[in-house]
């Protein structure tokens, strides 16, 4: 489940970048791991413990703007 999450985002990030224009490829998952530090992949391996939150599980930004306003709003109502 994992290595589909990873592949979707990795595909998203792909397509983001295309659109600002940005033509170089990410690594392949498989690339010569003697390059990279073990440090680095010590953080990558904690790192990919942590779930993923896609686009559906955010709030909309108005949303929670208009939310908080509203709470503002009451707080204030109930100060006066």
């Amino acid at each position: 489940m994992l290595s589909k999450r990873m592949n979707s985002v990795r595909r998203k990030f792909e397509k983001e970048m295309q659109m600002l224009g940005v033509d170089e490829e990410l690594p392949a998952k498989d690339a010569d791991d003697k390059d990279i530090p073990q440090w680095e992949k010590d953080l990558q391996k904690e790192l990919q413990e942590y779930e993923m939150v896609g686009e559906e599980d955010k709030l909309n930004d108005d949303e929670l703007e208009n939310e908080i306003l509203q709470q503002i709003e009451e707080e204030t109502k109930a100060m006066t």
